[in-house]
């Protein structure tokens, strides 16, 4: 395959990144050599279309690796996300994981079944890389050819199903465009970004708040058949 050259962009907040550790974060990103674009703040969506633009007319790149930043992110996020492509050049996505920043703090990585269900894993492989159908898109390595092959706009909200109380974001809409194209999308659950709360969601909340509900249903008798078996939780909205 050539050779894989990434440029990283950073989705801005309105008031820019929540704490200082996270600054940091993105300069120890910056300080290993990648290129950054700069971008100013706009709807997520529009942020997110106007970097895949950039990525276009910069040749020379391979990838765009959208990070945002609510999130801290491993210094050699980068290094970690790009050699997973490089095992695999079929891997033309490939997300960080990253965490539902409030209940029931479940992975923003989500499975569909035969008749368009949408189901969260409860159980993987520390550091595997899982091939999912949808994904949050927290920290989000993608091929230019994906931007190529996928008609305009990449990301968007869909609000049409709003009065049902249903608006998935501009990333299930990205992941659902590239499932209807055979596009494959992979998350490397070895490569974490903490979600910026008061706290930090990782694994550990979410496991944490799961073994509290099971723990709940079982003292009040309310158990149902995923308690039991260990099924997957129901996917939610926006992360």
């Amino acid at each position: 395959m050539s050779k894989v050259r990434v440029l990283v962009g950073v989705l801005p907040e309105r008031g820019g990144v929540p704490t200082a550790d996270i600054f940091f974060d993105f300069i120890a990103i910056a300080h290993r050599g990648h290129a950054f674009v700069r971008l100013p703040y706009m709807r997520t969506d529009l942020a997110r279309n106007t970097l895949a633009e950039h990525l276009l007319n910069e040749s020379r790149f391979t990838h765009l690796l959208m990070l945002d930043c609510d999130h801290r992110h491993p210094a050699d996020i980068v290094e970690r996300l790009q050699a997973r492509v490089e095992e695999d050049p079929n891997r033309l996505v490939v997300a960080g994981l990253a965490f539902r920043r409030g209940v029931p703090f479940d992975p923003c990585m989500y499975l569909a079944d035969a008749d368009g269900s949408v189901y969260v894993p409860e159980q993987w492989e520390p550091g595997s890389v899982l091939k999912v159908d949808l994904v949050g898109s927290a920290a989000l390595l993608i091929h230019r050819s994906v931007f190529e092959q996928l008609a305009r706009p990449w990301f968007a909200y869909d609000y049409s199903h709003a009065p049902e109380g249903h608006w998935p974001g501009e990333d299930i809409w990205f992941s659902r465009r590239c499932l209807e194209a055979g596009i494959g999308v992979y998350v490397d659950t070895g490569c974490q970004s903490p979600h910026h709360i008061d706290n930090y969601v990782t694994e550990d909340t979410f496991r944490t708040h799961l073994a509290r509900v099971r723990e709940l249903r079982r003292a009040t008798g309310v158990l149902t058949e995923a308690d039991l078996d260990g099924g997957g939780a129901a996917a939610g909205g926006e992360g």
